[in-house]
């Protein structure tokens, strides 16, 4: 897939106004759009402040991330900065390791901060009352999808579409998760429709998040079946809770790297653990905890 020419025109335009404190400035806003702040958030919300609302936010992102790397897949159109020496590359687009690596940087179209931060900010204004923070939350989105051509790594077109599947995602991740609490069936129905993605989905992040969304939707079932877990109104509760559930998410999936094998399988099962642990099993603390919290009080 090739790309508009008023395309980098419109980039190279944005980036001629580059400072290092406004460079700075969009690398934050676009970090905002990145998987790991997206997990973070889930934790807060479902292990802490409202269990169904983080189940939303969840399965949004999980379509979010597993539609936009199987189009990309599929479509597979490079960065602007790999074929017009005129774009800087202002920032990694995976944050990590050689920005001239496509297996390590992925592809342009669509773009995954847009339709993520569609899918996240999108769910938290349906879920506040408060209109002047339902409105910060909707800017949000365009902030990170603007931050991306500035950097250098998206065209403009990838990030409307990554806006129109963000959009595409929280209306089926609202809708389903009003129809049925299933998270066993919707687990196989998203298993089932993202499979054939392994036959052309290449770069390394395709079987990470095919093994994350398999991970927290059975632990979503599973926590629901033997756990169900209450949310707590105590801040230092709430702090402990994301605390310990991100150095269990973080920590084992670092324990695991240590003896599994660096490829997608072995990947997608070890993202497949942390996630399912993280979601459905670390939550069988909580009644523990409580018990001792109130004992001393």
């Amino acid at each position: 897939m090739g790309n508009f020419g008023w395309e980098v025109d419109f980039i190279t335009a944005i980036q001629s106004a580059a400072s290092p404190a406004l460079i700075r400035f969009m690398e934050i806003v676009s970090m905002l759009g990145e998987e790991t702040v997206l997990v973070l958030t889930v934790g807060l919300l479902y292990w802490c402040i409202d269990k169904s609302l983080g189940r939303k936010l969840a399965l949004g992102m999980i379509f979010s991330l597993l539609g936009g790397e199987m189009i990309k897949g599929a479509v597979m159109r490079r960065r602007p900065y790999f074929d017009h020496p005129e774009i800087s590359c202002l920032r990694a687009p995976s944050g990590k390791g050689d920005v001239m690596d496509i297996a390590v940087q992925g592809y342009s179209f669509p773009s995954m901060h847009a339709s993520n931060s569609i899918a996240m900010f999108g769910t938290l204004a349906w879920g506040v009352r408060r209109r002047w923070l339902k409105f910060i939350l909707l800017i949000m989105p365009l902030l990170i999808g603007f931050s991306r051509p500035f950097l250098g790594v998206h065209y403009p077109t990838d990030v409307l579409v990554g806006w129109v599947l963000g959009a595409v995602v929280l209306f089926l991740a609202l809708k389903i998760t009003s129809m049925t609490e299933n998270y066993f069936g919707i687990f196989i129905a998203v298993a089932i429709l993202a499979f054939p993605g392994w036959f052309f989905c290449h770069s390394d992040g395709f079987g990470v998040i095919y093994g994350m969304s398999a991970g927290m939707l059975l632990g979503f079932a599973f926590e629901a079946r033997f756990v169900n877990f209450s949310n707590t109104g105590n801040i230092l509760r709430c702090i402990l809770r994301l605390i310990c559930g991100m150095a269990v998410f973080f920590g084992l999936g670092a324990a695991l790297k240590g003896i599994m094998p660096y490829d997608r399988i072995w990947r997608c099962i070890r993202y497949f653990l942390t996630s399912f642990i993280s979601m459905g099993v670390y939550p069988m603390l909580f009644s523990l905890t409580d018990r001792l919290w109130k004992r001393g009080k």
